[in-house]
């Protein structure tokens, strides 16, 4: 595994002295979402499992799910709705923008 996977000690001292609030779980919630937003299956199964080690919640995993899907629609979105503004579909022209 990568170095992003193994925590080092400086990590937990700024933890236990009160100077982050990036924790080992949030940490994976973080890489939870990033690699569903980026469709790395072997990393969801390695964080999904990292996660359930630490504790989280199925609740909090879907919570951190649920806005990687949103972060990762809305290029999506916005790209479909330039494209039926390019076919004037809606009415409206991506000139008059």
């Amino acid at each position: 595994m990568s170095s992003i996977h193994r925590s080092d000690q400086s990590d937990s001292d700024e933890v236990s002295n009160g100077r982050t609030l990036f924790t080992p779980a949030v940490k994976e919630l973080v890489a939870l979402s990033a690699a569903l937003a980026c469709n790395c299956e072997p990393c969801l199964r390695y964080h999904y499992r990292e996660a359930k080690k630490l504790g989280i919640s199925d609740e909090d995993i879907r919570a951190a799910f649920g806005l990687a899907l949103a972060v990762k629609q809305t290029p999506a979105r916005n790209a479909q709705e330039l494209a039926e503004r390019l076919l004037g579909s809606t009415g409206s022209r991506p000139e008059d923008e």
